[in-house]
């Protein structure tokens, strides 16, 4: 499609079921209306010369068009720039499942008419097969608003008004008036809302003599009278609405705006269900639009298109199953929900776990203050543990999500320092440097290393319990000293094994980056780092920070805490942290974020 409503130019392919997720106002209903539109461009140009059928250009009143609601031709235009000439004019292409291409230019005339052109295909003779599909043109069905008391007997003609106007609410009895004369297609209906919700029957009283306002009945297992629509629960009515409208207006394509509204989780599982086996049987294809986090899980990658005007075309993962294999084997596991925000948003922060993720979003909203708004355009992404490798994991997950994403991809990784030595962590920086990958590695050994610093701890039992604190932490400094005993004697339980481990953990590290004869040269590193880093501070009684274990000490603390009858949530902490209190690379990986806004 080119110039029309919110896109300059957009394309988008549909399987038989396609799902179509996206932000509110990205595009997703006027997708919808343009897949409507197209059919409707077929049917109002094809002509019947002779026994052949042709398509010649159409010329109508702009009041006479009532398929999109619209007050003229602008509304429907790119910009609102109204279409004055076939040079500027709305253009839709669409390839059909018979193979037939086709495209139409629709622009205005005299302000008040639109015309409708074939473009190309003035001089093609188009067989019965080929365009036998107009006869059931796409059947849209809008989001539930629910349905109305009294309800008007409606003869056909001002049936069709009412639906291509939008209200499906107001003629919900009549569609299942006429489905009443079809047994086959009832008995279909009566199944569904049997199995899905117990209904035991349904009628509708009618009399051509006296009717005027119908009146629809259902009966539940445990009412003695029969109840109107009006009394049903919305989800009854959401799923009764759709089936009765498909059943009754068979048609190839079936477009669902927001299909889920009213449905809670478990209904939408078996409404999703229920409508690909419908599909399936009747050999429709479906097209819904949706904002259900249900739906993007029960539905396979494949199925699903981003939708976003300012791209040039919709995002989709042509082979998801490889992708999400391709994605485990390089340690991060996104959920098909975070694989789709991933092809909205084109932004991933990779991070090791919730809490990590916590901080980074916490400290982004006491630096801005749009942050809560701006961050949507994010999606942090869990990955395993920091290893030497972060680097290579990095340009692996880089290229194997910049290979699906239409119009390229940010991404960054926030780690910890873990054991790493800093020689290490310096040849990380700089090969991501060269490489154009922004990692950022903090020098705390993790994030609850932070946390457990004594003053900020003091501040947040200070605030959280003011006067109720017991006598032995009343005094101003005695929780600080209490907070630095307990690190000091776990450096010192911990001094001889750590130094081991620290040892074992940049071993990979020095194998990956000295040569055989040189090895010796990494391993001196690292002893002058556990010299530096980790014996020393302990024998001059101060914290070793960049190696102390905040997840190990947090614990003896509120262990610790315990006896005093007192407690130290990390949300306590967090809410007295200032910037300053933050690692520094968690700010900078903030910064460069927020520069993608």
């Amino acid at each position: 499609m080119t110039r029309f409503k919110r896109f300059r130019e957009f394309k988008v392919n549909f399987d038989r079921l396609t799902l179509l997720v996206g932000t509110n106002s990205s595009g997703k209903t006027s997708v919808l209306q343009a897949v409507r539109l197209f059919f409707w461009c077929i049917r109002t140009c094809l002509r019947n010369e002779g026994g052949q059928l042709r398509f010649a250009k159409a010329v109508i009143p702009f009041s006479d068009f009532h398929l999109i609601p619209a007050h003229d031709l602008r509304e429907l235009a790119f910009h609102g720039i109204t279409p004055n000439r076939r040079q500027i004019g709305i253009c839709l292409k669409g390839v059909l499942e018979s193979g037939l291409s086709l495209s139409f230019r629709i622009y205005a005339s005299y302000h008040t008419l639109m015309v409708i052109d074939p473009e190309d295909q003035l001089d093609q003779v188009l067989t019965e097969e080929k365009v036998s599909f107009i006869d059931r043109p796409p059947l849209y069905i809008p989001g539930f608003f629910g349905v109305v008391t009294k309800e008007l007997l409606a003869h056909d003609a001002r049936l069709e008004e009412l639906l291509n106007s939008g209200h499906h609410n107001e003629v919900f009895r009549n569609i299942i008036l006429r489905l009443m004369g079809s047994e086959t297609r009832l008995s279909k209906l009566l199944r569904i809302v049997k199995d899905e919700f117990g209904i035991g029957g349904m009628d509708l009283p009618f009399s051509e003599k006296t009717t005027e306002f119908l009146r629809a009945e259902y009966i539940e297992h445990d009412m003695r009278i029969p109840l109107d629509f009006v009394s049903a629960g919305s989800g009854f009515l959401q799923v009764m609405q759709i089936m009765a409208h498909a059943l009754q207006n068979p048609s190839p394509i079936l477009l669902l705006d927001e299909p889920d509204a009213h449905m809670h989780h478990s209904l939408q599982r078996s409404f999703l269900k229920v409508l690909r086996t419908f599909a399936d049987q009747e050999g429709l294809q479906v097209i819904m639009a949706s904002h259900s986090e249900t739906f993007m899980r029960e539905t396979p990658l494949e199925e699903v298109r981003v939708i976003d005007a300012s791209w040039t075309q919709a995002g989709n993962f042509p082979n998801a199953q490889e992708l999400e294999q391709q994605l485990c084997e390089a340690g991060i596991w996104p959920t098909h929900l975070e694989l789709a925000e991933i092809l909205r948003t084109k932004r991933v922060l990779l991070v090791e776990g919730e809490d990590d993720a916590d901080a980074f979003q916490r400290l982004g909203g006491i630096i801005y203050q749009d942050w809560d708004s701006r961050s949507r355009l994010l999606r942090v992404i869990f990955s395993k543990g920091s290893d030497e490798s972060t680097v290579r994991r990095l340009e692996y997950v880089k290229n194997i999500l910049g290979s699906v994403m239409p119009n390229g991809l940010k991404v960054a990784h926030l780690r910890d320092r873990d054991l790493l030595c800093d020689v290490a962590i310096e040849t990380i920086r700089s090969e991501a440097k060269q490489k154009n990958l922004p990692i950022f590695i903090t020098e705390f050994r993790n994030r609850e290393s932070m946390l457990i610093r004594p003053e900020i701890v003091e501040r947040a039992l200070r605030k959280k319990y003011a006067e109720r604190l017991p006598k032995e932490l009343a005094e101003e400094g005695s929780i600080a000293n209490l907070v630095h005993q307990i690190i000091l004697s776990w450096c010192t339980d911990e001094l001889d094994d750590l130094a081991v481990k620290i040892q074992e953990y940049n071993r990979n590290w020095i194998r990956r980056t000295y040569e055989h004869e040189t090895l010796k040269e990494g391993e001196k590193q690292v002893t002058a780092f556990i010299r530096e880093s980790w014996q020393e501070p302990i024998a001059r009684q101060e914290i070793p920070w960049k190696l102390v274990d905040g997840k190990t000490l947090l614990r003896r603390l509120r262990h610790k805490l315990q006896d005093y009858k007192i407690m130290v949530p990390d949300s306590a902490i967090l809410d007295v942290m200032s910037v300053e209190d933050f690692d520094a690379s968690i700010k900078t990986a903030i910064e460069l974020v927020y520069s993608w806004f």
